[in-house]
């Protein structure tokens, strides 16, 4: 609600002319003061009507349809990536009075998230109360972030395709990798070989972040018990530790692969207008993994990343439809001029 107290600051004469004074009776007896506190009693009175009528404006009708709009999710790129800024509170600065004109500064708390995947479901959160917020337009925001394996394969694929290496003095060639899911957050790396044996072999394993080098990996990659039976039975000398180490140390998917994509879609449309009267602009900044997993459809990550958020609102507009009582102040006209 709209709180005010006014309050009658001076009532004067309109000139310091002789005529402007108010003489009453055959005696002529000066009474222009009393009739000046008169109309200072007056205007203080519909003053207090002025009051009770702002106060029965509905400020929270106008703003929720504002706040049930910033709530809904925000397509960034052709529904692949969506923005969602799930705002938890509005708070509202000191109120200066400047030329007849209140101003506010509001502050919106909120904790955007930015997904890639299906568009994630639109917050149901009760405008709250206004309450106080640190004004900034810092912006911490929470973003997942997808990879395909195919796009996967392709970044391991120039790890990994012609490496090298001597496993019990035999020469042995990486010549293709394929990662593809095999359940429970577990992945299936199949190695094509050349050289000293010619063949595919498997390893599995489960992928975890490392935040040490910002990637993907498989720190307990093993050879599958198909692969390790037809070792033992054929090719001994290959079931060593040599191969299988050297593929945990390279078969790593930056984590920035996942992110980048999804924070540059979202930095080139970010800026917009959210709603009627309420436009978004900002930018987020690099971002930094905290988790990641497998799934049938690719590898998924959790980041946080900073950056700048802000929102202009045109107060003529979220107000359009509010209905602010404008009768006039009993006893006082309007000047010719309109004002």
């Amino acid at each position: 609600r709209i709180r005010t107290k006014s309050e009658v600051v001076t009532v004067e004469r309109a000139t310091a002319d002789p005529a402007d004074e108010c003489h009453v009776t055959f005696l002529s007896i000066d009474v222009t003061d009393k009739v000046l506190d008169a109309a200072r009693d007056a205007i203080t009175k519909e003053l207090r009507v002025a009051d009770a009528r702002l106060a029965s404006v509905d400020v929270r009708g106008a703003v929720a349809p504002a706040w049930a709009a910033l709530q809904q999710p925000i397509s960034v790129r052709d529904t692949t990536v969506w923005l969602s800024l799930h705002p938890e509170a509005i708070g509202v600065g000191p109120v200066t009075v400047r030329d007849s004109v209140a101003r506010a500064t509001v502050t919106l708390l909120a904790r955007p998230r930015v997904l890639a995947g299906i568009a994630p479901a639109a917050d149901s959160t009760p405008l709250p109360p206004l309450t106080q917020v640190p004004q900034g337009d810092t912006l911490i925001a929470m973003i997942g972030g997808e990879l395909s394996y195919g796009a996967a394969n392709d970044i391991l694929r120039q790890e990994l395709r012609g490496h090298k290496l001597r496993i019990a003095g035999r020469r042995v060639v990486v010549d293709d990798v394929a990662m593809s899911y095999i359940g429970r957050n577990r992945v299936a790396l199949g190695v094509q070989l050349s050289g000293a044996v010619v063949g595919r072999v498997y390893f599995v394993g489960t992928p975890l972040y490392d935040p040490t080098t910002d990637a993907i990996s498989v720190p307990d990659l093993s050879y599958d018990v198909q692969t390790s039976n037809i070792i033992v039975q054929g090719i001994t000398w290959l079931n060593s530790d040599k191969l299988r180490d050297d593929l945990r140390r390279k078969a790593r998917v930056p984590a920035s692969a996942l992110l980048d994509a999804v924070r540059g879609a979202a930095n080139e449309e970010i800026t917009r207008d959210v709603a009627d009267g309420i436009h978004l602009s900002g930018r987020i900044g690099s971002a930094r993994a905290l988790a990641a997993r497998a799934t049938a459809s690719g590898f998924r990550a959790q980041a946080t990343g900073g950056g700048k958020l802000a929102l202009r609102i045109r107060v003529d507009s979220v107000f359009a439809n509010t209905h602010i009582p404008r009768e006039p102040i009993k006893g006082i006209e309007e000047d010719s001029t309109g004002d």
